[in-house]
């Protein structure tokens, strides 16, 4: 146990979830002005949302084949001949908003991932071209990026004999929308669902009143994880998996400064904090699989320490469950989280 407290302490240290490397104040006014309009609860206008040509190549994926790999392979998705192997799990992960593949929390996740198991194949996506434009321009964009993706998958599953019960996706914030269209485009190609998408904390603004086929749904795969840490604001609030985990009620974390934003002149990276619980708890739930015991209650006024009759406990790290419905759990208000 000592050992597992050891890990999670380094990690953590790594990646220090008040700032993540982020520097607001390059931003253009545009974006400046879409985090105060997320922040302030109002709507984003839709006059910036355009239609982009999505170049396949501008979308690219970078393989780290093992744990002691000192670099990664860029794949030539035209001849993927890395990835052919059919006895590994190719897990790919899908970043979010403002970010590229150097964000922080890639490196930990990879190394969660490997250290839970050596038969992985840990792929990095980085779509910043997209990613990094204004906000409503970019969730525009998450359905024909993940398009790209998916396309991929079923290009590995249909020419390289891949199994799709070999693929993983795993995605956060923008990237947890990018996954949804990666099982959806899977699905359309293949006639098949993929095993398993986990959200970490999905996009909500844009999202929140659309369809749920232009959004992640229930029907993405066979099983739906989704992590909720700021429902409401920069998150999606509502059940939209197969099974649901709401740390802290979903919305505002432990730890996690509540921010009055008046204007562009008062952001911080710390407004991204509840955000990035997120990948935060599933990095740690991943290197203690026992951590994390949510319980699956129909109100989670056991938050409020009410006694409450709650059954039917999961893991948040467990891999592979089936169970479905809305689980509900407490953290710590810093690392190690799990309480």
């Amino acid at each position: 146990m000592l050992q597992k407290m050891l890990k999670l302490i380094v990690f953590t240290c790594f990646i220090t979830l008040g700032d993540a490397g982020l520097d607001l104040s390059v931003l253009p006014d545009t974006m400046k002005q879409d985090l105060v309009t997320v922040l302030s609860g109002k709507p984003l206008l839709d006059s910036l949302i355009r239609k982009n040509e999505i170049l396949p190549e501008n979308v690219k994926f970078y393989l780290w084949a093992t744990k002691k790999a000192e670099n990664y392979t860029l794949i030539d998705t035209s001849n993927p001949t890395e990835l052919d192997k059919n006895d590994v799990t190719i897990v790919f992960i899908i970043h979010g908003w403002l970010e590229t593949r150097e964000t922080p929390w890639y490196e930990p996740l990879k190394n969660a991932f490997f250290e839970k198991n050596d038969r992985y194949y840990i792929i990095e996506v980085d779509w910043s071209p997209y990613a990094s434009q204004e906000y409503l321009v970019a969730a525009f964009d998450t359905k024909p990026v993940g398009g790209v993706i998916g396309q991929f998958i079923a290009n590995l599953h249909n020419n390289y004999s891949i199994p799709l019960d070999n693929f993983l996706v795993v995605g956060h914030s923008l990237g947890g929308q990018v996954s949804g269209f990666v099982g959806k485009k899977v699905q359309e190609i293949t006639h098949t669902k993929l095993p398993r998408i986990i959200t970490l904390d999905p996009a909500g603004p844009a999202f929140k009143l659309r369809e749920a086929s232009e959004r992640l749904n229930a029907t993405d795969a066979a099983v739906v994880v989704v992590i909720h840490t700021n429902g409401g604001i920069f998150g999606f609030k509502e059940s939209c998996g197969t099974i649901d985990f709401f740390p802290n009620g979903g919305s505002l974390q432990p730890g996690c400064p509540v921010h009055t934003v008046a204007g562009p002149n008062d952001l911080s990276p710390s407004i991204f904090c509840a955000h990035w619980r997120s990948w935060g708890y599933f990095i740690e739930a991943l290197s203690a699989p026992d951590s994390f015991q949510a319980s699956q209650c129909k109100v989670h006024l056991k938050l409020l320490n009410k006694d409450l009759l709650c059954t039917n406990s999961e893991t948040l790290g467990n891999l592979e469950t089936t169970k479905t419905g809305d689980f509900y759990l407490t953290t710590n208000s810093e690392s190690p989280y799990s309480k």
